[in-house]
């Protein structure tokens, strides 16, 4: 039922309109309970047959059981770097595989920010990776706890370890939440996710110790109850938002607590049947099978998730979800039967022995492929330290160049590629990259399309002080600000939902774009908006609906909004219609120039495509500086004359 529902969540499964597994990533906690539970049993029982817990046997037995379908992973995803994937994608791998190696993909997410970036480029299809890695790190540092605990006590000390170890890792969760702020740190964390991992530790050894339920009518009684834990964990699992405030404030623990249940029910409570309908559904064959294979049917769902899309195969609705889900079951049934169970229980790896070197040579036999597969890797969209103002040297008698100042998000970040030694724009403006990824100005939560509701990011919370700083170090002569993708979603304001569009959020909206004139223009220092093309990507993975080519009005009411702020502050700033340059027929946009690409995602530029659009750009900030100086611009691919790129702050 975990992996199910995992797998659900995943596929964006919907029933009459509602996501059916709104809350399917809760399945991961029931992994982690399950494991806690499992492991911890397993080296108890140990102790009482042999008298002693053998840690290398231990270890050697969860390689077993691991390591073999992971290497099938990797060996797919280095034949895939090598001849499908491209550049973007074969850096992140680089770094998500040699991470999910090591089996530290979950702290890789929270210090690289993986969630954000995934949103900019093709989704990583080793995101699932994060779960695995935290119970490795269990399974590595657990055994040793267990070993020193029964080394002279009995299991009872070992519950009530694992007991402590849940409770301070939900208050530690708990006293690192932040409502209304991205949560990965809290998700991610094994520090913050062990409590699930302990408190099936914590049952495991209660059951070890002879703390079972005593009489036949409190076996009964709990069969009942664990009907309604049932029920109460479907629930849970079909409507709780990965945003939602109660499960990092004990929702977890409660959730953790309810799966203890379920298992109690299973291995104490009466025998399945009517008395313990739960016991006896989870007794049903093709579940259990499905059990037996959830580790190859969760380490293959999403990458095929990934793989068959939409775009690929024109599939949609039911019939898509049907395609996915038979192929991972065509790779999880063959991997668990043919690799899995032959390794873990037969005897293909005698010759070895599996001796302790022959995973280290493995692990260093797959690095050197990852690196061997990546060695063209290169990243357009991975920011750089901040670079210190470029200088700006002026021959005597030379016109001035005017000193641009970019502000805003990813795009603006990523336009800036184009004016890195462009000699097309060097004697027009020296710009200086200020932008900042995953920058969104209204500081309220977002709803996307679907439903789904996201903390809004505070990568640009400091703006002001950012900015100010960045000024006075500078002194532009213009600054520039780029927005676009983050401002187009409904945002909660004081507790209400303000849909995108209507005049609520048209005044929240330009309220925060009056407060960026005011603090940009403080000093007379011209702001410069750059209006946004439309965004062309289809809904991939995890890419906001509201991104999709037929949501284009978006960008439109947006671009209406700057210019209408634009024309309550005439004198202080100006337009750049960089909307209608890309997209000159209000419908589509320019995909090439010159035969480069501009967009390779519909979003974001690479530097070849940047470097087309930037001399446009150029010219337009050249000319509010100095109108008669500037050549007119031209429109995409130079097919004919373009009209003045600039427009003054009046309304259109």
């Amino acid at each position: 039922m975990a992996v199910l529902a995992v797998v659900l969540y995943h596929f964006e499964v919907t029933a009459g309109g509602r996501w059916l597994a709104k809350g399917g990533f809760l399945g991961v906690d029931a992994f982690f309970v399950l494991s806690g539970y499992l492991i911890t049993a397993l080296l108890i029982a140990e102790r009482r047959r042999d008298g002693a817990i053998d840690l290398r046997a231990f270890w050697a037995r969860r390689a077993r059981r691991l390591v073999p379908a992971l290497v099938v992973v990797f060996l797919v995803f280095i034949g895939l770097t090598m001849f499908v994937y491209g550049p973007d994608l074969r850096t992140a791998l680089r770094q998500q595989m040699t991470a999910t190696l090591f089996y530290g993909a979950n702290w890789y997410a929270i210090f690289s920010g993986e969630s954000y970036v995934q949103q900019f480029s093709a989704p990583s299809p080793l995101r699932h990776m994060w779960s695995l890695a935290i119970e490795e790190q269990f399974y590595l540092v657990w055994p040793l706890v267990v070993v020193a605990l029964l080394r002279r006590r009995r299991p009872r000390a070992v519950m009530w370890t694992a007991l402590v170890m849940a409770v301070v890792s939900a208050v530690w969760m708990a006293a690192q939440f932040i409502p209304n702020q991205d949560p990965s740190r809290i998700y991610y964390g094994t520090d913050t996710r062990l409590q699930s991992l302990a408190l099936g530790a914590a049952l495991a050894a209660a059951l070890a110790e002879g703390l079972t339920i005593g009489s036949d009518g409190a076996r009964r009684g709990l069969g009942i109850v664990a009907v309604f834990v049932a029920a109460w964990l479907a629930l849970a699992w079909n409507r709780t938002s990965y945003l939602a405030d109660w499960l990092y404030t004990g929702g977890f623990l409660l959730l953790a607590l309810s799966v203890c249940i379920i298992i109690l029910a299973c291995v104490d409570g009466p025998p399945p049947g009517i008395g313990n309908p739960v016991a006896a559904a989870l007794s049903w064959r093709p579940l259990r099978f499905l059990g037996v294979i959830s580790y190859g049917v969760y380490l293959f769902h999403w990458p095929i998730f990934l793989l068959i899309t939409p775009d690929r195969t024109g599939l949609t609705g039911a019939v898509l979800t049907a395609a996915r889900i038979t192929a991972t079951l065509a790779l999880a049934v063959p991997s668990y039967l043919l690799i899995e169970r032959p390794i873990r229980h037969g005897n293909v790896l005698q010759q070895v022995r599996w001796r302790p070197a022959f995973t280290p040579i493995l692990g260093i036999a797959l690095l050197m492929a990852i690196f061997a597969s990546t060695t063209d890797a290169y990243c357009t969209l991975c920011p750089p330290e901040r670079s210190d103002p470029p200088s700006v040297a002026v021959a005597p008698g030379a016109p001035k160049v005017p000193k641009v100042m970019l502000v805003g998000d990813s795009v603006a970040f990523s336009i800036s590629f184009g004016f890195e030694g462009n000699p097309d724009t060097r004697n027009l403006v020296t710009l200086w990259n200020q932008a900042q990824y995953y920058c969104e100005f209204v500081q309220a939560a977002r709803r996307e399309a679907n439903g789904k509701e996201i903390a809004h990011s505070i990568m640009c919370d400091d703006w002001k002080a950012t900015w100010s700083r960045s000024k006075a170090q500078f002194k532009p002569d213009l600054i520039m600000l780029g927005i676009g993708p983050w401002e187009i979603f409904d945002r909660k304001v004081q507790g209400e939902w303000l849909v995108f569009g209507q005049p609520e959020l048209d005044r929240v909206i330009t309220d925060q774009l009056q407060q960026i004139i005011d603090v940009v223009t403080d000093d007379h220092t011209t702001l410069v908006l750059l209006t946004s093309p439309y965004l062309e990507r289809q809904p991939v993975g995890e890419s906001p609906p509201e991104w999709a080519p037929e949501e284009t009005w978006r960008i439109d009411h947006l671009n209406a909004l700057m210019r209408t702020v634009a024309a309550a502050n005439p004198t202080r700033v100006r337009v750049i219609e960089y909307g209608a340059y890309l997209c000159p027929d209000g419908k589509t946009c320019t995909q090439s120039i010159d035969g480069v690409v501009l967009r390779p995602d519909g979003i974001h530029y690479e530097k070849p495509g940047a470097s087309k659009v930037a001399p446009w750009i150029a010219r337009s900030l050249h000319e509010i500086v100095d109108p008669a100086a500037a050549p007119p611009g031209t429109a995409p691919g130079g097919t004919s004359p373009g009209t003045a790129p600039v427009t003054p702050g009046t309304a259109p």
